[in-house]
C-alpha cells in the first residue's frame, strides 16, 4: 500500500510539472547591460525558475525565454527575486537563477533541483558556498547510524564571526528559509549600523480554511454475475430496480501555501440511506411447492472522501487535478424478506 501511495504521489506532482498551465504576473527582468524590462512574468516552480525566466511584454505578446547566461535577475512585484549565478556542483561549473532571500552585508541563496533544496551563503567578498546538512553514516559500539552532518552550522559560525551572540545562535538553527533569513538579519543589524537590509522572501499567503455544506445525489443498482448458491435460494429471478437516493454532509478545505499556494487539502464526510427492492417467484424442488417473495435491502452508509487537489491558475478556463482515496462505512443494514 506504501508503495502505491508513494508512485500515486510521484506522478500526481510529475503531472504538475509537465502540465502546468502559464501563470503570468507583474514584474521584470534586467538584461546583462543593466537595462530593465518590464511586463509579464511567468511564475513556475522552484525547479523551472531556476533554469528559465519566461517572459512577456504583455497578455498578448509572444513568450520570450531566457536562460541565466542571457539576463543578469528577475523579479516578481512584492515577491520572489532571482539573479543569474555560477555555482559548481559536483564538480561541475553551472549558472543558474537563484532566488534572492535576503541581501545585507552576507547573502543568502536558494534554489530546487532533482537532488533537493540547496542554499547558499555569499561571505560578502563575493564568495559562494553551500549551507549543506547530509546524512552520514556513523558506527557505535557495532551498531550504524545516520546522523546529520550539519556542516552548514561550522560555515555560518566562520561567516558570522564579527558577532559571537551570532555565532552561539547559528548552532540552534535548522535550513530553511525563515530560520537563514532571521539569522542573516540579525547579524546585519548588529555589524552594520549604517545600511539597511534589504529581505526579498515572497511573503506566503494565508492558510484559508473554508467548511460548508455538501449535498449529492447517488445511484445503486444490484446485478447479478451466475447463479445464487443454495444459501441464497430466495434471490433467484430478483431484478432490483436502481434507485436515487441523497446523501448530505460537510466538507473541509485548506490551502498550504508552504508547500504551494495553489496545492489544497480537501476531505469530505456524507451520510446516506439506500433502499431497493424486488419481488420474485421460487419454486421448491421437493415438494413442487411456488413461494413468492418481496425482498427489501437497506444499507445506511458513511462516504468519506480525502483528496490532495491542485487548482491551476485563473482564467477563462481553471482545471483542477486532484488525487486522493475514498472509503464508505456500512453501518445498520437490513434485509427484510416476506414470503
Amino acid at each position: 500500500m506504501k508503495h502505491i501511495v508513494t508512485i500515486a504521489i510521484i506522478i500526481f506532482f510529475s503531472i504538475l510539472q509537465i502540465k502546468a498551465q502559464s501563470d503570468f504576473r507583474d514584474g521584470y527582468f534586467v538584461k546583462n547591460d543593466n537595462d530593465t524590462i518590464f511586463g509579464l512574468i511567468d511564475y513556475r516552480g522552484n525547479k523551472a525558475n531556476a533554469k528559465k525566466c519566461v517572459f512577456k511584454k504583455d497578455i498578448d505578446s509572444e513568450k520570450r525565454v531566457f536562460s541565466p547566461d542571457e539576463i543578469k535577475s528577475f523579479r516578481f512585484f512584492d515577491s520572489k527575486y532571482f539573479v543569474s549565478k555560477t555555482i559548481t556542483v559536483d564538480d561541475k561549473t553551472e549558472q543558474l537563477f537563484l532566488e534572492y532571500l535576503i541581501n545585507g552585508i552576507v547573502d543568502m541563496y536558494y534554489y530546487r533541483d532533482d537532488k533537493g533544496e540547496h542554499y547558499l551563503v555569499d561571505d560578502g567578498q563575493g564568495n559562494l558556498y553551500e549551507l549543506k546538512n547530509e546524512e552520514k553514516e556513523i558506527i557505535i559500539n557495532n551498531t550504524t547510524y545516520l546522523k546529520d552532518s550539519k556542516e552548514y552550522i561550522g560555515i555560518l559560525k566562520a561567516i558570522f564571526n564579527e558577532s559571537p551572540s551570532i555565532s552561539k545562535k547559528v548552532e540552534n538553527i535548522d535550513l530553511s528559509h525563515k530560520s537563514l533569513i532571521n539569522i542573516t538579519h540579525e547579524y546585519h543589524n548588529e555589524v552594520c549600523k549604517d545600511e539597511e537590509c534589504i529581505i526579498y522572501e515572497q511573503k506566503l499567503p494565508k492558510v484559508k480554511r473554508s467548511f460548508g455544506l455538501v449535498v449529492g445525489i447517488n445511484v445503486m443498482s444490484i446485478s447479478q454475475s451466475g447463479a445464487f448458491t443454495d444459501e441464497f435460494y430466495y434471490l433467484k429471478n430478483s431484478r432490483f430496480t436502481s434507485k436515487i437516493y441523497p446523501s448530505i454532509g460537510l466538507y473541509y478545505k485548506v490551502n498550504m501555501p508552504f508547500v504551494n499556494e495553489r496545492l489544497y487539502l480537501y476531505y469530505e464526510c456524507t451520510y446516506s440511506r439506500a433502499n431497493l427492492s424486488t419481488s420474485n417467484s421460487y419454486i421448491e424442488p421437493v415438494y413442487n411447492l411456488r413461494y413468492f417473495n418481496d425482498i427489501s435491502l437497506t444499507q445506511n452508509a458513511l462516504n468519506n472522501l480525502g483528496l490532495i487537489r491542485y487548482e491551476f491558475p485563473k482564467g477563462k478556463i481553471r482545471p483542477t487535478f486532484q488525487i486522493g482515496g475514498f472509503a464508505r462505512f456500512y453501518f445498520k443494514n437490513e434485509v427484510l424478506l416476506q414470503t
